[in-house]
């Protein structure tokens, strides 16, 4: 008879985790940073993991200290400072091959390779711009401590970075020319939380969160102009950082076995938010 109420209560805790995964996929407000995971450690000394993570970003960021350079035909024309910009609604998506240590019983470290695309529109100049680049490589790494463990509760906390860059073409239907953007981005987040196992195949985690990121944009167009006459060729390029800081995270852990586990969580400032999803197997 318990192993029956047992069974009904893995079934609904499955069931509501399916409808969390088809809510965050279905609202369109719901995009990912990279996915954290449990802000705890989760190996003992000496295991190895890897796994392979995904996550789908939509952010605003905000462009400041900005200048433009103009040459006229080659020569320098013009300069001065660029318009602070609100970078609304930067899409990325991510895909990352995760490889994780266990240095100590409380302690992981973890690398992250693979790639991303970006895309955005009608933000910079406002004028029905679209932009798409192609794959590009990215990065990150991090690392995982436990400060508490008893029982079914552990408290922890997490660092992890990442970094990457991305160029393509910025093109309007209003533009005889497309202008050339490029982006350098490094992200950086801060964790602490909790993991509660509820029961062999489902964790529960979750916490508060600082975000940050730190790069540049540029910006270059050129264009046949009538006053001054000739091929006027614009330079602009701004700092990249965070519209906000300060954000929280919900998840999931399904283990199907002490090696192998799927993870799917959900992280939101006032700024960003997040959907992303993981596969992990241990050994």
């Amino acid at each position: 008879m318990r192993m029956r109420k047992d069974n009904i209560k893995c079934r609904k805790l499955y069931s509501l985790l399916f409808v969390f995964f088809v809510a965050c996929i279905c609202n369109s407000q719901v995009f990912a940073m990279d996915i954290m995971g449990p802000p705890t450690a989760e190996h003992e000394q000496g295991w190895f993991d890897i796994g392979i993570e995904y996550s789908h970003t939509k952010m605003d960021i905000d462009l400041y200290n900005g200048y433009y350079t103009d040459f006229l035909d080659g020569a320098l024309y013009d300069w001065g400072d660029a318009q602070e910009i609100t970078f609304k609604d930067l899409k990325i998506n991510r895909t990352y091959v995760r490889f994780g240590y266990g240095i100590t019983d409380n302690a992981e470290v973890f690398l992250r390779l693979g790639g991303l695309n970006a895309k955005f529109g009608d933000t910079i100049w406002e004028d029905s711009e679209k932009f798409s680049s192609s794959a590009e490589l990215a990065a990150g790494a991090g690392v995982k401590l436990t400060f508490y463990d008893e029982g079914n509760l552990k408290l922890g906390g997490l660092f992890q970075f990442s970094t990457a860059s991305f160029d393509g073409q910025l093109e309007s239907p209003n533009w005889l020319t497309s202008d050339f953007v490029e982006v350098e981005m490094t992200e950086v987040q801060i964790a602490l939380g909790a993991s509660c196992k509820c029961n062999e195949n489902l964790t529960i985690y979750g916490g508060p969160f600082l975000h940050f990121i730190n790069g540049d944009i540029s910006d270059n167009m050129s264009v046949l102009s009538t006053s001054p006459a000739g091929l006027l060729t614009s330079e602009f390029e701004w700092d990249i950082e965070q519209s906000s800081v300060f954000g929280g995270c919900i998840g999931a852990q399904i283990s199907f076995s002490e090696q192998s586990s799927f993870n799917i969580e959900y992280q939101q400032t006032a700024d960003a938010s997040t959907f992303g999803m993981g596969l992990v197997f241990k050994f």
